[in-house]
């Protein structure tokens, strides 16, 4: 059951090389989905975390074995969006673009 006060990511231990940048996402004081890129649980679409947002939208829920997945499906496609936007974002560096927060009028 996702819990009042959660969802929390918790990064996972600098000890753990192979899973820097990975973190755990807890769901209650007991239970969590481990193997959450920290880039996918601080990803923002319209101002709001969708994965906290899909997990909020579920409390007093309890999660089952179809939910589980469809968490799992749910941070995979989230990290391939980011990895397709940080392609684009490359592929759309023009040179002598220094930064291109530059362009922008404030």
């Amino acid at each position: 059951m996702i819990a009042p006060g959660y969802p929390r990511f918790e990064l996972t231990e600098e000890g753990d090389t192979d899973q820097l940048g990975m973190g755990r996402v807890w769901i209650n004081g007991e239970q969590f989905v481990a193997g959450v890129p920290e880039g996918v649980w601080n990803y923002r679409v319209g101002g709001y975390n969708p994965l906290a947002h899909w997990l909020e939208d579920r409390k007093g829920r309890s999660l089952g074995d179809s939910d589980l997945d469809y968490i799992e499906q749910f941070v995979t496609v989230l990290d391939e969006t980011i990895d397709s936007f940080d392609a684009l974002d490359d592929v759309l560096d023009l040179p002598g673009r220094a930064d291109p927060a530059d362009d922008l009028i404030m």
